[in-house]
């Protein structure tokens, strides 16, 4: 769960003198600290070492981001590169009390939620604040819906708490990144998925996500997209859609 944010400004404001206050200028005809006319200013005799300036610093490290960890992402496993920096990212939640659950399915209000937090954030939007009283992903739901990422009547109530299917991942999360996002990588071309042709329904949007080196199914290139995704492959996937580690080469 995101830490709140802190959202107060620091106090830059300069104090001003009151009137009548000393304001730190000088009397007239007090001494200002102007030397007298002849006297020593301060600068270097004719040969003598002026200093010579010191170098520049060298620019600080841009800050690496706060590591997220949970309890059920062992170091080690395939997955907790993806997971621990997808979360660190804010792209993905855990499911509370510090878990991930990695081997979850991936429901579809969690595909809405982070194709929510993916489009406001390339739009420079925002999602409305949680209603009390409605379950936790409404907020997201609508805004998809307003946003045109999906119909008003793409789903139903009980669709939101079921898994999504490949298909429905992809066809949700490809209106959500800005349209440079799937600029293609490799040539990819129709038939290298053996299960799905470019004409297909839904094989326009798999094919041009394999084109940007997002995903390339499983061993046989296979996309199988009626079956259900993982939280763990789908962090892997939105690493690579955020291009928070690279595409897949040929």
């Amino acid at each position: 769960v995101w830490a709140a944010e802190d959202t107060s400004a620091p106090d830059t404001t300069v104090a001003q003198p009151t009137e009548g206050e000393d304001a730190g200028e000088p009397a007239e005809g007090e001494d200002a600290g102007e030397p007298d006319e002849g006297e020593d200013a301060g600068e270097p005799d004719e040969g003598e070492d002026a200093g010579e300036p010191d170098e520049p610093a060298e620019p600080a490290e841009p800050a690496e981001p706060e590591k997220v960890t949970f309890t059920d992402v062992e170091e080690g496993r395939w997955y907790y590169s993806a997971v621990t920096t997808i979360a660190a990212a804010g792209w993905m939640n855990g499911m509370g009390e510090g878990t991930f659950a990695p081997t979850g399915t991936f429901s579809v209000a969690q595909v809405l939620s982070v194709a929510a937090r993916i489009h406001a954030a390339a739009n420079e939007k925002e999602i409305a604040a949680a209603e009390e009283g409605t379950p936790w992903y409404t907020r997201y739901v609508n805004y998809c819906v307003e946003n045109e990422i999906i119909a008003e009547d793409a789903f139903t109530a009980e669709d939101l708490t079921r898994a999504a299917t490949r298909f429905e991942v992809l066809a949700i999360l490809d209106k959500a990144p800005a349209a440079s996002c799937f600029e293609a990588k490799r040539e990819v071309a129709d038939g290298y998925i053996p299960d799905l042709a470019e004409a297909d329904e839904n094989g326009a949007v798999v094919y041009k996500w394999y084109r940007a080196g997002i995903i390339d199914g499983n061993a046989e290139h296979e996309f199988t997209g009626t079956n259900t995704i993982t939280r763990a492959e789908a962090a892997s996937i939105l690493c690579r859609v955020m291009d928070l580690v690279d595409r897949i080469a040929e």
